[in-house]
């Protein structure tokens, strides 16, 4: 069987098993969920151990990164989805009087999903929630770059006693990608780099085939002087090397009010080096690719001008990089405006609020941002200017947690939103019915026309506001 049929059968697979799937209850697709659940609560030790072997995080960095959201994610579509999924009555203005308007949501169909090597399990199991909740067949294809990582997830799957075909994983590089979406999906959900979006995108088109993409972010970090700097410090280190920085809400750069960027310089620079000595937060690189790339981030950086506030230190063998603090930045470097998917934090500053506003919104990227203040009105006016598809005030990253929150960027961080209630809706095709229940043989305004009805219509337009 050549690469071509086996990707056609995979899709007509899909398809078939869609028929009966998408006929199914919601009660019946809740207790797929349901077994999910119980399957990751009651192997959390060894899935632990399995996902912190291939990814190199810290086992901290496992538990909340992968498994925190997903408990939240199914505790909350299990509640939502039964009346979020009902039919929805709307209202039927005059001149359609004796009729009964609502909209109903229906599967999309085959939805296939690429799940990135960052956080696998995660960024693998909450869409396909969604999607399977909907009533959607789901063909997963998972990085490449993760050796063992559908090895993992095969039982996982087969707990949930699911008929043939309506979750199915396909392993395999570009090509094999490609080939999925020459298949025709209904729709695509992916997750990984803003390059391979775009190339997605392009193909898609073809087959005006709809996308969600949550792509790159170059995550900006601002620090006015009225805040807790202390605290802002901490998040600072903990954002910019959590998962060694491998992570799509990373802090990528920030900037501090000129009249305290020594005192924070010299905070971040203490805590960051006392990380290398931290054995529970030592994060590896997950691929070689990406030590490489970072590596030479780095090396570029210093080339154009930026000064080291901690040292370097790399190992290539293991693929680790210490967490490594930049200097004297701007915005004609590279390591202020590509995506840094590793554990370096550039910093600089800013005199007023108006500039650091238009150095956050420099940007090709617009994922997560990051603000630190005390003062409510200029957290207002600055979060509304920020070009941002996400906010969080006083913290970092974990606003991505809040399952209660649409998730998604703008510019090209990408498009379409997951979490929430529009993470469960993204997965349906709404569709909108009218019914006439009434006895009339003809509408006023069907043929023959009357001048009657004319002056009726006509005398209610002037009343109506």
């Amino acid at each position: 069987m050549t690469l071509n049929q086996s990707l056609q059968t995979a899709m007509e697979v899909s398809r078939k098993a869609g028929i009966q799937w998408g006929q199914s209850t919601i009660n019946e697709r809740i207790k797929a969920i349901k077994l999910l659940d119980n399957y990751l609560r009651s192997h959390l030790e060894q899935l632990l151990l399995d996902i912190q072997k291939i990814t190199k995080k810290s086992n901290m960095d496992v538990l909340t990164g992968e498994f925190h959201l997903l408990f939240e994610a199914i505790k909350y579509y299990k509640g939502i989805a039964p009346k979020l999924l009902k039919k929805e009555r709307k209202k039927t203005p005059f001149p359609n009087f004796n009729r009964k308007s609502y909209v109903q949501y229906e599967p999309i169909g085959v939805c296939l999903l690429f799940s990135p090597w960052n956080y696998p399990l995660q960024l693998s199991i909450l869409p396909m929630i969604s999607a399977l909740l909907a009533g959607n067949t789901v063909i997963l294809k998972p990085s490449e770059h993760l050796v063992g990582f559908s090895a993992i997830l095969k039982p996982l799957l087969q707990s949930m006693n699911l008929p043939e075909g309506v979750i199915q994983v396909v392993d395999g590089g570009a090509d094999i990608g490609k080939g999925l979406i020459d298949q025709k999906p209904d729709k695509i959900f992916f997750t990984g780099s803003q390059k391979v979006g775009k190339q997605i995108l392009r193909q898609a088109s073809e087959h005006f085939i709809q996308c969600d993409l949550e792509l790159s972010g170059k995550d900006p970090l601002i620090v006015f002087e009225d805040c807790d700097l202390e605290r802002a410090a901490n998040a600072a280190v903990w954002g910019a090397f959590v998962n060694g920085g491998q992570v799509c809400v990373s802090v990528e750069r920030v900037y501090v009010q000129e009249t305290v960027y020594d005192r924070f310089l010299e905070k971040v620079k203490e805590k960051s080096e006392s990380l290398q000595l931290d054995d529970l937060a030592r994060n590896l690189m997950t691929t070689t690719i990406s030590f490489i790339n970072v590596r030479e981030q780095i090396q570029k950086a210093i080339e154009d001008g930026a000064a080291l506030v901690t040292e370097v230190i790399m190992d290539e063998q293991e693929s680790y990089i210490a967490p490594t603090i930049l200097k004297n930045v701007n915005h004609s470097m590279a390591i202020m405006r590509e995506e840094t998917f590793g554990p370096v934090l550039p910093i600089m500053s800013f005199s007023t609020e108006e500039e650091a506003i238009r150095l956050a919104n420099d940007s090709p990227f617009g994922l997560n941002a990051y603000v630190f203040s005390k003062d409510k009105d200029r957290i207002e006016r600055v979060v509304r200017f920020l070009e941002s598809g996400n906010v969080y005030v006083n913290d970092v990253i974990l606003n991505v947690s809040n399952i209660h929150l649409p998730f998604g960027g703008v510019k090209e961080s990408g498009m379409g939103r997951y979490h929430g209630v529009e993470g469960l809706l993204t997965f349906t095709q709404s569709k909108s019915v009218m019914i006439y229940s009434g006895n009339v043989s003809k509408n006023m305004n069907w043929y023959p026309y009357s001048s009657n009805a004319l002056a009726i219509l006509k005398k209610w337009y002037k009343r109506w506001s």
